[in-house]
């Protein structure tokens, strides 16, 4: 047991413990990519919807709805 002095039982405890942050910090990391993709496809979402609410309310006429909706689906990211 030469090995397992003082140092050992440290050492293998200190490695355990960054063994379990590091597993902690990749959950972390994958819920938060998942959040953050999840509710920017929800912004989206809900832009467009407001628009459509506000057309069919009779806010804004046909003119003003398509130049609005092109700019919210446009690919490109320009506005």
């Amino acid at each position: 047991m030469a090995g397992w002095s003082g140092w050992g039982w440290g050492m293998m405890l200190f490695s355990l413990l960054g063994m379990a942050l590091l597993v902690a910090l990749s959950v972390d990391l994958v819920y938060w990519i998942a959040t953050r993709f999840r509710t920017a496809g929800r912004a989206e979402d809900s832009a467009l919807t407001v628009l459509q609410k506000r057309y069919a309310r009779g806010e804004i006429d046909d003119e003003e709805f398509d130049h609005r909706r092109d700019r919210l689906t446009a690919d490109d990211g320009r506005h």
